[in-house]
């Protein structure tokens, strides 16, 4: 599912982040941002966190669901 696989590029960008890899995140925020594949949801969320940085605290309350590969929204 081509919407499913820009959402598991959305995980793979917010952990870049506290990788400290924020350039790079913010590429591939661009990318999901430029796919009409990914979801709106998807696209929000890429929006936001493109323009502000996630921190560690925020990072510890998010709830990502890898068994289902689901970001509540």
């Amino acid at each position: 599912d081509p919407g499913r696989r820009q959402e598991v590029h959305l995980y793979i960008a917010m952990a870049l982040v506290l990788l400290g890899r924020r350039r790079l995140a913010k590429q591939a925020y661009k990318r999901i941002l430029g796919n009409p594949d990914a979801p709106l949801t998807v696209r929000k969320r890429a929006r936001g966190l493109r323009r502000s940085r996630m921190t560690s605290v925020e990072a510890r309350g998010l709830a990502i669901d890898f068994v289902h590969a689901s970001l509540p929204m």
